[in-house]
């Protein structure tokens, strides 16, 4: 819900004038994209690594939401708002780039490997 406020003030601030963007990295990045969803104020979203689904134990834990989607079908639903998905499963690209491309808008997600590397 906080998310949600935090869009409206910005465009009531902004008079409309600039984008509202959220991100969020893990289970704050599965938050953001619900939040996009049901806030239509919010134009892009970022994700860093957040969990596939909600049967993840850092998932967040949302009641019943397992009886409708998964976590990816949350981010296709954004279409056609920009997405970006930064992580190693290919969930990504199998089920939220497909119902971007549905949805005629498969430029506006990208689904991104991690760059960061460990040196050892």
């Amino acid at each position: 819900m906080v998310i949600r406020q935090r869009a409206r003030y910005l465009t009531a601030r902004e008079k409309g004038q600039r984008a509202v963007c959220v991100a969020g990295a893990g289970a704050a990045g599965v938050l953001a994209a619900y939040a996009a969803l049901i806030e239509p104020e919010v134009s892009e979203v970022f994700l860093f690594h957040p969990q596939v689904s909600h049967m993840e134990a850092e998932a967040p834990a949302l009641l019943n939401v397992l009886r409708v989607c998964h976590i990816p079908d949350v981010v296709g639903m954004l279409a056609p708002r920009r997405a970006t998905v930064v992580s190693e499963a290919p969930d990504w690209h199998q089920v939220s780039a497909r119902l971007y491309q549905l949805a005629g808008a498969e430029q506006k997600f990208q689904s991104k490997p991690s760059r960061i590397h460990s040196k050892g």
